[in-house]
C-alpha cells in the first residue's frame, strides 16, 4: 500500500469514527436544548435535564453513561487513526466497541459505530507499513 493510500485509509477511518461520536452528540444536543419541558432559561433546563439523566434517581442512567462512553471512545479512535503506529490498536478498539454497542444500542447506532471497520483490510494487510 502506498503512502497516499495509507493516508486515505487513515482519513476515512477517522472520519467514520467521528461520525460515530457525532450521532450521540446530536442525541445529547436534542435532549438538552431542543426538547425543553419547562419555562426557565435554556441553560438552566439543559443543566437540570443532564443532572437528572446522570443522577442516581434515574433508573436508565446506565444508558446515558454508555452514550458518553461511546462519544469518548469514538473521539479517541478518531485521534488514534492519525498516528501511524496506533491504527491497528484503534481498529481493535472499534471492534470491541462495536460488539459492546450491539448489546446496548439499536442496530442503526451499532452500524454507525462499526463503520470504521470498512477499512479493516487496509489496516491488517501484510504490506501496510504505517498502520
Amino acid at each position: 500500500m502506498t503512502e497516499r493510500q495509507s493516508k486515505n485509509a487513515r482519513f476515512i477511518a477517522s472520519a467514520f469514527s467521528l461520525l460515530g461520536a457525532l450521532q450521540f452528540l446530536s442525541v445529547w444536543y436534542l435532549m438538552l436544548f431542543y426538547a425543553l419541558p419547562g419555562k426557565q432559561s435554556v441553560w438552566v433546563e439543559a443543566y437540570e435535564q443532564a443532572s437528572y439523566s446522570l443522577s442516581i434517581e434515574n433508573p436508565e442512567r446506565w444508558l446515558f453513561f454508555s452514550t458518553l462512553a461511546s462519544i469518548s471512545i469514538s473521539f479517541i479512535c478518531c485521534f488514534l487513526f492519525w498516528f501511524a503506529g496506533l491504527g491497528r490498536f484503534a481498529m481493535s478498539l472499534v471492534v470491541l466497541h462495536s460488539v459492546a454497542a450491539f448489546f446496548i444500542y439499536d442496530i442503526d447506532a451499532t452500524l454507525i459505530l462499526a463503520m470504521p471497520l470498512i477499512m479493516l483490510p487496509a489496516y491488517f494487510s501484510r504490506n501496510l507499513k504505517s498502520a
